[in-house]
């Protein structure tokens, strides 16, 4: 089954990949080639101040099921203005 693509441009194919491994969810950037499949971006992170001879996706770890819908769902509130007027928040993030 391939994993969700949300595009997020549509002049550049660009989106988010919903990724599933090891009993982990990620956020993945990726793209879609010109044919309809999706890409993930890959990169090299910095390790000792040198970038890694590996790549890996650029991908934000969300945590199991549980752990994802509570983060998502924490970053949902914000967008939506459901936070203290003063404009600090004090709940506190899921993870």
């Amino acid at each position: 089954m391939a994993e969700p693509f949300y595009k997020t441009n549509e002049q550049y194919g660009n989106g988010i990949i919903l990724e599933f491994y090891k009993d982990s969810y990620s956020l993945v950037r990726g793209y879609e080639m010109q044919d309809g499949t999706q890409r993930k971006r890959w990169g090299f992170p910095e390790k000792n101040k040198e970038p890694s001879a590996k790549a890996i996706p650029w991908k934000l770890e969300l945590g199991n099921a549980k752990e994802a819908v509570e983060a998502l769902e924490f970053f949902l509130r914000q967008l939506r203005g459901d936070v203290p007027e003063s404009g600090d928040c004090e709940e506190e993030p899921p993870f």
